[in-house]
């Protein structure tokens, strides 16, 4: 092994010994010293050396230059900040598991879709290869899937691991690529290259050609005009370097895979499929035209130039030559050979195209079922298990929470899963619709943030500039370190040590008042004497995010009372957990514990209002209208304003038996 290596390793053991001492060392009294070590070990030794590194390799990595121009340069800047982009995005716990199971279902889809043309034709042979691509993929054999994965991951140099990847994989029309030249760099690279290649093995073994098997793990080259269109521009826009190269990067830094979702998302998608399929045979038939007209082309010179040979055996400076122009027609067939294949595209028969689009239905229908059977935060993780069919997927899932949310619009549901198009979730767009967040985002890695999230006690953090500011003002925290704009303070939210001076936001709750989460984590919630879990939870933080994207919506359709509320033209929002010290516009510092009190507290009277509103006939029987809606309204409001203001008195010392204070500026010094 090199000395340099060694002194890396060296280094980040230093630096993660030191790091783990440092957060065990300044852990408060409410606080885990061993996890505080934990996240500083890991914040030491992992993520920030890795995030250094790939910065120093993109900085000395030598990079072809644009097309019309030939011979290499230095990325320089530009592709440090590229290959920072891409850490700060893989390096996310839930990110790579969503990677590695998007690998696994590619080939599952893939294994499926033989057996169902199998059964449909009566074929014995397809559903014996889908039987082979099973058996690769879960088989205890040290040579099929979880094994083989295993090896690759934790027992394979990174340049071991590549030459594996370049045996099975197919040959790349960019190797500049980042998802090419990352899997020979380091532990993380081969972690998402790892499953991609168990994938292609196993559809290998079920007789699928090397450019499809990528195409099911949405590693391979697009088959639509425009994803190549897309793809092709994205390319020539990170060669170019400087600021165009940046700015490619950052607006497309999955295109590839994001791409390739779609494409497959739309050909296992019901009725749109069998059109996808004909849009896409036509592009590839097109597209192998002109190439098939060069190899013949090269096939009628080669034959010339071997019947030229023949001819001049006797001449050894002619047959030189001829040997040279030789050499340059294969090598130039062989690329031509390579064009050809990437623009093969199988054509699926009838009972494939019916099988790939009830594997879509099916998918969907999961998506939308599963978010009333499994916790959001595990169904969006492991949605990438639809690999092929992650679209119908989202699609599924989507229309579920637009049906919650009582507001069912295609024009919606089209827009947010375009969003979601790749299943590593890294919604690219955002950086249009939310430039100041996404901004910090993109440059403090996800890792430094997952870590802050996963030592914060804290449910969560307001990062909302508002919402901060106000919080100075009225003496709640002190002004955040970084100040409180909403760039800063979404930047602080990321940060280990600085997240926590930020005010402190508790479980969210519906119009009732109950939390909107089933549990505070998927694992490690509070137990039932308060005791916390604080490794357990900082696993699941890490692994299964609570996103607001997939949280059940404050007025949830699918509670009777509470579409009631919405049949009615009522709209409430989830109940206010201030509680204000008598005599001063000064709010009560709430905890967990006091501020869930509070709003089920006060949730309790609008409960009590729309089950007195279920019941009274009158109001049923009324025709739907404006009418209808203003004596709801005005019922609601008054019953509602009755129970709040007898229920009122108890609110004060209901927070202050829960945990809640007075603002520390309020407290008595000692």
């Amino acid at each position: 092994m090199p000395p340099l290596r060694s002194l890396l390793r060296a280094g980040r053991l230093v630096s993660g010994l030191g790091g783990g001492a440092y957060g065990a060392a300044t852990a408060e009294p409410d606080e885990s010293p061993l996890l505080r070590g934990l996240g500083g070990a890991a914040l030491g030794g992992l993520v920030l050396p890795g995030a250094i590194g790939s910065a120093a390799r993109g900085f000395r990595r030598q990079v072809p230059l644009p097309k019309g121009q030939t011979g290499t340069r230095r990325g320089g800047i530009s592709e440090a900040l590229a290959d920072y982009t891409y850490f700060g995005f893989l390096g996310s716990p839930d990110t790579m598991a969503r990677a590695s199971l998007g690998g696994a279902g590619g080939a599952l889809v893939g294994a499926l879709e033989m057996m169902g043309e199998g059964a449909l034709k009566g074929d014995l042979d397809l559903l014996k290869r889908s039987g082979r691509v099973m058996k690769h993929l879960v088989g205890p054999g040290k040579d099929d899937g979880p094994r083989s994965w295993a090896r690759h991951v934790f027992v394979e140099s990174p340049e071991e691991f590549s030459k594996q990847y370049q045996r099975i994989a197919p040959t790349v029309q960019d190797p500049t690529a980042p998802e090419h030249y990352q899997r020979a760099q380091g532990w993380l690279g081969k972690f998402y290259g790892a499953s991609d290649l168990v994938a292609m093995e196993a559809l290998g073994k079920g007789g699928m050609s090397a450019q499809e098997a990528a195409r099911y793990t949405l590693t391979g080259e697009p088959v639509s005009r425009t994803g190549q269109w897309a793809l092709k521009a994205q390319r020539e826009g990170r060669k170019l370097g400087g600021l165009p190269g940046f700015v490619s990067t950052q607006l497309a830094p999955f295109a590839r895979v994001g791409i390739m979702g779609l494409e497959k998302g739309l050909e296992h998608t019901p009725v749109l499929g069998s059109i996808a399929h004909g849009s896409f045979q036509r592009t590839a038939a097109k597209a192998r035209a002109p190439i098939l007209k060069r190899i013949d082309q090269l096939q009628k010179d080669r034959a010339g130039v071997v019947k030229r040979l023949n001819k001049t055996l006797t001449d050894p400076q002619k047959q030189a030559a001829a040997q040279a122009r030789l050499q340059s027609l294969d090598k130039r067939l062989a690329g031509e050979n390579e064009k050809l294949a990437r623009h093969t595209l199988p054509e699926a028969s009838i009972q494939k195209q019916i099988t790939q689009q009830a594997l879509g239905a099916g998918a969907g229908a999961a998506g939308y079922a599963g978010r009333d059977k499994i916790d959001p935060r595990v169904g969006l993780v492991l949605g990438p298990l639809a690999g092929p069919a992650f679209v119908p997927y989202m699609a599924g899932r989507e229309a579920k929470q637009q049906v919650e949310r009582g507001e069912f619009a295609p024009g919606q549901l089209i827009g947010e899963v375009l969003k979601e198009t790749s299943p590593l979730g890294a919604q690219p767009a955002a950086l249009f619709y939310r430039p100041g967040r996404e901004a910090a985002r993109r440059f403090i890695p996800s890792g430094v943030s997952d870590i802050a999230e996963a030592m914060d006690p804290a449910f969560a953090r307001e990062s909302g500039t508002a919402a901060v500011r106000d919080a100075v003002e009225r003496g709640e925290i002190d002004r955040p370190f970084l100040g409180t704009s909403g760039v800063a303070s979404a930047a602080q939210a990321r940060i280990p040590g600085l997240r926590e001076q930020l005010p402190e936001t508790f479980m969210p709750t519906d119009v009732f008042g109950d939390p909107r989460w089933k549990s505070q984590e998927v694992v490690g919630s509070p137990g039932p004497g308060g005791e916390q879990h604080d490794i357990l939870r900082a696993f699941s933080r890490a692994l299964f995010p609570s996103r607001e994207s997939v949280m059940p919506p404050a007025l949830n359709q699918s509670d009777p009372q509470q579409a009631l509320l919405r049949d009615l033209g009522l709209r409430p929002g989830p109940p206010s957990t201030r509680v204000n010290i008598p005599g001063l516009n000064v709010p009560l510092q709430q905890t967990a514990a006091s501020a869930a009190a509070v709003s089920k507290h006060r949730g309790f009277a609008r409960q009590l209002a729309a089950n007195l509103l279920s019941q009274m006939p009158q109001l049923q029987q009324m025709p739907d209208g404006p009418q209808k809606r203003l004596l709801a309204r005005q019922l609601f409001e008054t019953i509602q304003g009755r129970i709040s203001r007898a229920l009122a008195q108890g609110t004060l010392p209901l927070a202050l038996s829960q945990g809640a204070t007075l603002p520390e500026w309020l407290q008595p010094q000692p």
